[in-house]
């Protein structure tokens, strides 16, 4: 039960396609009807206390909002509580179907 927020840019039609086709079930998409004016206006990555409000609302699992050009990502948690990115890599790190392997690459010039 998931809360998609995708800050009326580049993600409103690609994230929750994504999402849905990765096994989430989304309860609802806020910001997705870009008009080329409204991109990051009070929503998304930018501004995520609303994704904050409405995932408390639909007692949803958690929250993820992108900012206009799908560059960033701040998730919420069930509390509504912001999550920044070591809370977020935590979090996959203790998941047992998130295989650890491809976050660790050595880089080697020979």
């Amino acid at each position: 039960r998931l809360v998609v927020d995708c800050a009326n840019g580049a993600y409103s039609s690609i994230a929750p396609n994504v999402l849905r086709h990765a096994g989430a079930r989304l309860i609802d998409i806020l910001a997705n009807a870009p008009d080329g004016h409204n991109i990051n206006a009070a929503c998304g990555a930018v501004y995520p206390e609303h994704l904050c409000q409405v995932v408390r609302f639909h007692q949803a699992d958690a929250g993820i909002c992108f900012d206009g050009d799908g560059d960033r990502v701040i998730m919420v948690n069930a509390q509504g509580l912001i999550q920044d990115g070591d809370q977020i890599l935590a979090a996959l790190a203790q998941s047992p179907s998130f295989p650890l392997h491809p976050l660790v690459h050595p880089l080697t010039d020979h």
